[in-house]
């Protein structure tokens, strides 16, 4: 009975917090990866190391 009251008014705030964490796990990802721990920056380092961006 507490979904239908509650929901919207906290589902903004939801939105703006996942959105927030998902830019956050990438920005950690990408600086991890590129000091060679894995993750996303490993992607990035050799896409620019070729300067293949397509």
């Amino acid at each position: 009975m507490l979904f239908y009251p509650v929901f919207p008014q906290i589902q903004p705030r939801q939105i703006r917090l996942s959105i927030c964490r998902l830019d956050s796990n990438l920005l950690v990802s990408a600086m991890i990866g590129g000091v060679g721990a894995g993750g996303i920056g490993i992607i990035l380092q050799s896409v620019i190391g070729t300067f293949n961006w397509s």
